[in-house]
C-alpha cells in the first residue's frame, strides 16, 4: 500500500535528509561528478536546506510503501501551477509503479489547489527520468543553464503537464 506522508516532525526531516544523500549518491553518478554530487545534496537537500524550503512555502512528502520510505518529493505551489521540486524513488522501488501513484497524488493536490499545470525541472543528461516524464505527460518548455555557485551548474529541461 502506497501513502504520502507529509513531513513535519525534526525526525522526519532528519529521515528525509538522509534519503536524500543516499538516493543521490547511488543514482546521480549517471550525470554528475562525485565533488558535484556531495555540492548540491549540501545545498539543496540537506536537513538545513529542506528547513530553509519548507520555510519559503515548499511541501515535502515522504512516498511509504507499507510502512517503508520509498522516496520523496517536494512541491511549491504557485498562482499558475504546481512546482514538482524534488522527485525521487529509491532503488529498490523503483519499477513498481510508484511513479504513477506519485503523479496521480501531485495531480490531486493541484486540482485542490485549482491549477492546471505542474512543472518540473531535470537534468539534460538524465535520460530514464526524462523518459518517465514524458510518459507521464510533461514536455519540454525550455532548456536552461542555472548557475548554483561553487563553479557548478545546473545543465536543464524545464518541463510542464497539463493535467
Amino acid at each position: 500500500m502506497v501513502k504520502f506522508k507529509r513531513v513535519e516532525s525534526r525526525a522526519e526531516w532528519e529521515l528525509l535528509s538522509e534519503k536524500a544523500g543516499e538516493v543521490w549518491r547511488e543514482y546521480f553518478p549517471c550525470c554528475l561528478s562525485r565533488e558535484q554530487i556531495e555540492y548540491m545534496i549540501e545545498k539543496f537537500q540537506s536537513l538545513r536546506a529542506f528547513e530553509e524550503q519548507a520555510r519559503e512555502g515548499y511541501e515535502y512528502y515522504f512516498i511509504e510503501v507499507d510502512g517503508a520510505v520509498g522516496g520523496y518529493m517536494g512541491i511549491k505551489l504557485h498562482s499558475d501551477r504546481l512546482y514538482l521540486s524534488k522527485f525521487y524513488i529509491l532503488r529498490d522501488f523503483r519499477g513498481r509503479g510508484y511513479g504513477r501513484k506519485s503523479f496521480d497524488f501531485l495531480k490531486e493536490k493541484a486540482r485542490a489547489a485549482g491549477v492546471r499545470k505542474i512543472a518540473l525541472s531535470v537534468n539534460k543528461h538524465n535520460a530514464s527520468s526524462i523518459a518517465v516524464y514524458q510518459k507521464f505527460g510533461f514536455r519540454v518548455v525550455d532548456a536552461v543553464v542555472r548557475d548554483i555557485g561553487n563553479g557548478y551548474v545546473m545543465d536543464d529541461f524545464d518541463c510542464e503537464a497539463d493535467i
